[in-house]
């Protein structure tokens, strides 16, 4: 994998990021929490300086949930914000697995999943990626899923295969795929989706 694609793949898994639910749902928990903090600083650094203009718009001035729609799509199309998160993202070791056999990566409505590498907790946005304990894992296809590392994750002993394709076999790595497979519908918002009806079966059976 050279730059330009993994660069590209980076974008993306953000751009997949920011647009779900549980994003939207994190975007409205900070809106709640700072925007009246923002009207607040703007009512005291701008108010009874002279202008009543200026005043009856503070007084008046409502923060609904207009006010959040439009806040929340800046963040998800902001392509400069995009690219920062990207590059965080980037500047990690990528791993690419390669199912062999007949075992399946599900994905879901949330794909981008983020790891906690010691507690396997991968509550949505419980895990920063720049954390070093965080891996991502990113299903591309039923076949194939990318993986991101810190390089400082287990003393650095998988640096050796950044950018490599693994193949794993669906016998003997069936424990590691069957897990992401079932972490990915924990962190899910509503849906997973596989190529097979059997794969889903078995994960909820």
């Amino acid at each position: 994998m050279n730059d330009e694609v993994k660069c590209r793949f980076a974008i993306i898994m953000v751009c997949q990021l920011l647009r779900g639910k549980h994003s939207r749902e994190f975007e409205q928990r900070i809106f709640e929490e700072k925007a009246p903090q923002i009207l607040d600083e703007a009512k005291r650094r701008f108010m009874f300086k002279g202008n009543k203009e200026i005043d009856i718009i503070l007084e008046n001035y409502k923060i609904d949930e207009d006010m959040f729609k439009l806040s929340a799509m800046d963040v998800s199309i902001d392509m400069e914000r995009i690219c920062m998160i990207a590059q965080e993202l980037f500047d990690r070791y990528w791993v690419i697995y390669r199912i062999i056999g007949n075992g399946e990566f599900v994905t879901s409505d949330n794909p981008l999943m983020f790891m906690d590498g010691q507690t396997l907790d991968v509550t949505p946005f419980h895990n920063g990626i720049s954390d070093t304990k965080t891996i991502t894992f990113y299903p591309v296809s039923p076949k194939i899923l990318i993986a991101t590392y810190s390089y400082n994750i287990y003393g650095g002993l998988l640096n050796c295969y950044d950018r490599k394709l693994i193949f794993i076999s669906e016998e003997k790595d069936r424990c590691f795929v069957n897990n992401l497979n079932k972490k990915q519908l924990e962190q899910c918002s509503r849906q997973v989706f596989s190529k097979t009806k059997e794969i889903i079966e078995k994960m909820v059976d």
